[in-house]
């Protein structure tokens, strides 16, 4: 991966689902962060303002692995 980029594969647990047995979404917060991490100073700190994602089905087999890309578009 190259900077403004990341990748995060997690194998799914119980533990890491919401109420209704599906993969808690923030997974997704965290890709996103770490991709605009990647170009930040080392001191320097993330938040999330605001994101906006399309689920295509929700992941409910414990037999599955979600991964995560996200690659930054723009900064600022």
């Amino acid at each position: 991966m190259s900077p403004g980029e990341v990748f995060i594969e997690l194998p799914l647990r119980e533990d890491l689902t919401q109420q209704h047995g599906y993969l808690h979404a923030a997974i997704v917060d965290s890709a996103c962060g770490y991709a605009a991490h990647s170009l930040m100073p080392v001191d320097a700190a993330v938040l999330t303002v605001e994101y906006n994602v399309n689920f295509l089905k929700p992941i409910a087999t414990m037999l599955a692995t979600m991964m995560a890309v996200s690659q930054r578009e723009t900064s600022g």
